[in-house]
């Protein structure tokens, strides 16, 4: 099958990562394209929307998947290839071209469906996490994040009043195994739902345990909280109370990591690779 990636101006870390591995896990059995476009300068009519349609009519593709939310209407209603695209506009818009409706099916933050996000494979093998020297450390990545210096910085106070010995290793950048093998518990507290990109899955299976915002990409990735500490975004408060509990009662979280041990096959890229190629092939035409 030709598949085409389509690549938005608006990829976050999070489309950017799922790309990236899809690519890697579907490259043996499709035939694949990747094709840049800024949609957000651009409309139906002009050069870059006309040269989008143009090379994906050229190529002769079976379906096209587009990463990203910012493609117009406007030009989503002349693709006349069936596409997986970001929910924000492909569940509102009727595809028609020619008076032929084109297939498409509507990605929710978390991917299609029972559909999770993959994961590099180097995470389901971490290397040994650090002995426990007297410091307690969380870790959480996020300078880039809207917000989310401000919020760690409130609840590292808030923990403080009753524990001197936490401390908090914040990345500037996405982590490697061994970022996370020197933390005692990872935290995502994610802003909204819009904010995919705290890691959560990748501490999933590497095995720490996991406090996060109760977004709705959260809730996907822990089972309904399942496998992590749910906790409500914007609230140190609580957030300092998950955290204080899981470092000192660890029996409290015990059974989130068994839960969580049960997850790991469900963010394989080889996984889900194989669930996207059964979506593939239910849009291509006959």
């Amino acid at each position: 099958m030709r598949l085409a990636q389509v690549l938005l101006i608006d990829l976050n870390l999070y489309e950017q990562k799922c790309q990236r591995l899809d690519a890697a896990a579907l490259a043996s059995t499709h035939d694949i394209i990747q094709v840049a476009v800024d949609p957000i300068r651009s409309n139906f009519e002009s050069i870059t929307a006309k040269g989008l349609l143009r090379r994906l009519h050229a190529a002769q593709c079976d379906v096209a998947h587009i990463y990203g939310s910012a493609l117009p209407p406007a030009i989503a209603r002349r693709l006349d290839v069936p596409f997986v695209a970001a929910s924000e506009f492909a569940t509102s818009l009727p595809f028609w071209r020619s008076g032929k409706r084109v297939a498409s099916r509507a990605m929710p933050p978390a991917g299609p469906g029972a559909i999770s996000e993959p994961v590099d494979d180097e995470f389901l093998h971490p290397p040994a996490r650090r002995g426990h020297d007297g410091e307690w450390i969380v870790g959480s990545v996020g300078p880039h994040r809207p917000g989310i210096r401000r919020m760690l910085e409130l609840t590292l106070t808030r923990i403080h009043r009753f524990r001197e010995d936490v401390s908090w290793h914040l990345l500037d950048e996405a982590p490697a195994p061994e970022d996370l093998a020197a933390v005692d518990i990872w935290v995502d507290p994610a802003a909204d739902d819009g904010d995919a990109d705290g890691y959560t899955a990748e501490a999933l299976v590497a095995g720490l345990p996991v406090i996060a915002s109760r977004t709705a990409v959260n809730r996907f990735r822990t089972d309904e909280g399942r496998a992590a500490v749910l906790v409500p975004p914007g609230d140190p408060n609580e957030l300092t109370h998950a955290i204080l509990t899981a470092l000192f009662k660890p029996e409290t979280i015990a059974g989130r990591l068994a839960a969580a041990r049960e997850l790991q096959p469900r963010f394989s890229p080889a996984r889900r690779a194989e669930a996207l190629a059964a979506v593939y092939r239910e849009l291509r035409p006959p």
